[in-house]
């Protein structure tokens, strides 16, 4: 999971270099120099995407309503070709061309002049559209194609067909957005890099000495893997499909290095993982289900344990500082605990192999809350947390009760602590007692904490099976027990009702999960159809029903 962050927040540097500065050859054709390209579907299929949505969120009478108030816009259109747009960088300037496809640029302008406010003026082959506040955009006609762009400068180069320009984002999606970051010149790409190396520092001249020089340690490392990552990266994609034939809306995104290089070798190593969790997938009444595993390369693994490291090496200076809270006998045991937590967390990477799974379960009893991981010495972290309750259980609420080593299960030991929530509200989620239970193995923990978290628990042990993870990473999320259990806990009957909806319907999951693609990964968020019918089942409660059923 942190690797597929780790490929977000790197993505966003890189499309945040696009709207910078930089030097280019200009002898490439415009389909080698384009660093991003936008596509928006036809109009006809953006419709046609449209009405399904609007129809699955329960007001299909407002389609015909949607399409005629379109309609008033299309005229002059070509509306089976795709539109969109292409960024480049010219003379160290980026420009950014919009394109549409026209079969008649006249009666397309007079559309806008008329229904958008638009003034339009003719400037010889050009035209200028001034907007309501005042912009100015220049379009230009091609071949059966209107080029829109702030400066007539930016028409130097225009593609002949701009829909093979953007042929590269799939025509499932309605939109996409695809960046080309080896286009964006290795001059701006080294610049991006100081630049981030200067913010680093910047934010390290408010700190106190101690937490400043952990700082600049932990910036270093980071800015290393940042540099490696902004040169190797190859593409960036961002897509939105809303599927009819699914029943579901898809939001892609794409992350791929550059074939044959290091990033690219690390993007792909955790292939092929083993997992002992899979059962979390198979939980009962499941609200929530969710697992990880991956292989931990040499490579990752040396890089995230000289983070460790550093930051094991800083503990004293990070506790003693004048910020902190604690005594100094406190500090000695912190440094300690946290030391041997942080050498479990090291020898982890070592083993090569992450892998985590957890649930959400709501029924009679409540909710419960279990999760697993792999740990290569569990046992020392049992050790820590006996060690700490023996020197500070003192300052553990007196209504706690803490029973450690309460029973053996199938070779882990289970320690609990329990307590009931004054709330009311909580305790009608969490249980008249509320539990965690702790279970610790050789190289697993396993925990729960809920109302009746114990058996869940143990039901999971049960399921342990090492097994080839379905994917590197997944989240499952099941909406109808949530609403359930939150309508009974605000009395909101129609929540209850919303929850009974989606079960009768179906198609009511939300999925976010991960997998390897050629020299990277794609990740996607899934929203099933039967969540938007709670958009027109809402409207209803609230007295909007009006704008529901068809025509």
């Amino acid at each position: 999971m942190t690797k597929f962050f780790r490929m977000a927040v790197m993505s966003a540097i890189a499309f945040g270099l696009m709207l910078s500065q930089s030097q280019v050859a200009s002898a490439q054709s415009i389909n080698d120099r384009a660093a991003v390209v936008v596509k928006l579907n036809s109009a006809d299929k953006v419709l046609s995407s449209v009405g399904y949505m609007v129809k699955s969120a329960g007001f299909g009478g407002m389609v015909p309503l949607i399409t005629l108030g379109a309609g008033q816009f299309l005229d002059g259109l070509d509306t089976e070709k795709p539109m969109g747009g292409y960024l480049t960088f010219n003379d160290g300037v980026p420009a950014f061309v919009g394109f549409m496809p026209m079969t008649d640029l006249g009666a397309f302008l007079d559309v806008l002049e008329e229904n958008a406010q638009m003034e339009i003026e003719e400037d010889g082959d050009d035209y200028i559209m001034i907007t309501p506040t005042g912009d100015e955009i220049v379009v230009r006609e091609k071949g059966g194609w209107a080029f829109m762009s702030d400066s007539a400068d930016n028409f130097g180069e225009l593609p002949a067909d701009p829909a093979k320009l953007v042929a590269g984002i799939d025509d499932k999606y309605m939109m996409g957005v695809k960046a080309y970051v080896q286009r964006v010149p290795a001059a701006l790409r080294s610049q991006a890099i100081e630049w981030m190396e200067e913010a680093f520092q910047a934010t390290n001249q408010n700190l106190p000495e101690g937490a400043a020089e952990f700082q600049q340690r932990m910036n270093e490392q980071s800015l290393d893997q940042i540099a490696d990552m902004i040169q190797e990266t190859d593409e960036v994609f961002f897509g939105f499909a809303p599927s009819k034939k699914d029943k579901a809306l898809f939001f892609d995104f794409s992350f791929t290095a550059k074939k044959g290089s290091e990033l690219a070798k690390k993007m792909v190593a955790g292939k092929g993982a083993d997992t002992d969790f899979g059962a979390f997938l198979k939980a009962e009444n499941a609200a929530m289900t969710m697992n990880a595993a991956s292989k931990i390369s040499a490579e990752d693994a040396e890089s995230l344990k000289a983070q460790l490291s550093t930051v094991k090496d800083s503990l004293g200076t990070l506790l003693s500082s004048d910020d902190s809270q604690l005594s100094q006998e406190d500090q000695v045991l912190v440094e300690e605990l946290l030391g041997e937590v942080i050498d479990v967390a090291l020898a982890t990477m070592e083993s090569g192999k992450a892998d985590v799974g957890a649930a959400v379960m709501i029924d009679d009893d409540g909710l419960n809350a279990v999760f697993a991981a792999h740990v290569a010495d569990a046992k020392k972290v049992e050790a820590v947390v006996k060690k700490l309750i023996a020197e500070r259980g003192d300052k553990i609420p007196s209504e706690v009760e803490v029973e450690l080593d309460a029973s053996t299960y199938k070779g882990y030991t289970m320690h609990l602590f329990s307590g009931s929530i004054p709330e009311e509200e909580a305790r009608m989620v969490l249980g008249e007692k509320t539990t965690l239970v702790v279970g610790i193995g050789k190289d697993k923990i396993y925990g729960g904490f809920g109302a009746s978290p114990i058996d869940k628990v143990k039901a999971m042990i049960d399921g342990k099976k090492p097994t080839k993870a379905e994917l590197p990473s997944q989240i499952n999320i099941k909406l109808s027990p949530i609403l359930r259990l939150v309508g009974k806990v605000t009395d909101q009957a129609m929540l209850e009702d919303m929850a009974e909806q989606l079960d009768d319907e179906g198609n009511q999951m939300i999925r976010i999960y991960s997998e390897y693609i050629e020299n990277g990964t794609m990740s996607r968020v899934e929203v099933q159809e039967g969540i938007l019918s709670l958009i027109g089942t809402a409207g209803a409660g609230l007295g909007g029903g009006g704008f529901g059923g068809d025509f």
